[in-house]
């Protein structure tokens, strides 16, 4: 891991150069453990950037494909855009990573979801 104290700085901007850099690393290595960890980022923005930047091969892909599966189907349970619901965007960023590493770990239920969303950025993530 790369990151070591900075990766727990306060200032969510240190911890989103944490992640372009442990992209890198796993594109070069294949260790992509560090990016799921930054997943569970209090930061939503870092979060995000930590999913879009996992690379095509991991050496842990099933632990990859697993975490990504359970972030997308958040979306088979949103409520509401008036805040009350749980958010959209880190699942559908999910869903697409999913869908670029492993299309086949795409559940029909999920496309079935996202197609008919409610946020049609979902429903673009879908198409």
């Amino acid at each position: 891991m790369l990151a070591g104290p900075l990766g727990a700085d306060p200032a969510f901007q240190v911890r989103y150069e944490i992640v372009s850099a442990e992209g890198r690393a796993a594109t070069t290595a294949g260790n992509c453990q560090p990016l799921l960890a930054a997943f569970k980022d209090g930061s939503p923005i870092v979060a995000l950037h930590a999913i879009e930047v996992v690379p095509n091969k991991c050496t842990n892909a099933e632990d990859m494909e697993a975490s990504l599966t359970t972030i997308a189907s958040d979306l088979l349970s949103f409520r509401s855009l008036d805040g009350a619901g749980i958010g959209w965007q880190k699942p559908a960023r999910a869903l697409a990573a999913l869908a670029r590493l492993n299309p086949s770990k795409v559940s029909e239920q999920l496309m079935q979801a996202a197609s008919r969303h409610s946020v049609w950025q979902v429903r673009v993530t879908a198409a």
